[in-house]
């Protein structure tokens, strides 16, 4: 018996297997790429919806100042009536507004903006304004102006950070600007 000896010859690769490893380079690259233009997306969307946090919070702030001192205008008016002999009845019928009311709606609506913006230590030192009566005009005029003012230095610190976090963004120069003015 003779033994054939069988030659084996190489293996010869499907050209199509060759255009797949030489396509599967390029490929990659595409695709790395196109990942890292996806993260930098959300990476860019991410710092946007921040700065419009951020934007949002300094305009409840601001509305949160503007209420302050109206709440104090309004309980001035009302105390300050009270002081020198009117009634409240009296002055709803000479001027048709009711003091009383309009301050308890301005400290309702300080409530909310306060307890939407968890600014526990402005509702610790409201507490301390509204429940002393016997303090005179003048001294609680004082303590709500001095609390507007450091609300408005805490809104002036988030700003800076604001501008710092919107330089981040792409096309921030007209961004800037705009919160700016």
């Amino acid at each position: 018996m003779a033994h054939r000896l069988r030659r084996y010859a190489p293996r010869a690769f499907r050209v199509g297997v060759v255009l797949a490893i030489i396509m599967a380079v390029p490929l990659a690259g595409v695709a790395w790429f196109s990942i890292s233009a996806v993260r930098e997306e959300e990476a860019e969307r991410a710092r946007v919806t921040d700065v419009r946090d951020s934007i949002d919070h300094l305009v409840a702030l601001s509305d949160l100042r503007t209420r302050l001192l109206e709440e104090r205008n309004w309980t001035a008016a009302a105390n300050g009536i009270g002081e020198i002999g009117l009634s409240s009845e009296v002055v709803q019928e000479l001027v048709g507004v009711n003091l009383a009311d309009e301050a308890n709606e301005a400290s309702a609506e300080v409530d909310r903006l306060v307890a939407d913006l968890a600014l526990d230590e402005v509702r610790a030192q409201l507490d301390v304004i509204r429940t002393t009566d016997t303090r005179a005009l003048d001294e609680s005029n004082l303590l709500y102006i001095d609390l507007e003012r450091a609300i408005g230095e805490q809104a002036s610190v988030m700003f800076e950070d604001l501008l710092d976090d919107a330089a981040a963004i792409r096309d921030e120069g007209e961004l800037v600007d705009a919160l700016r003015l």
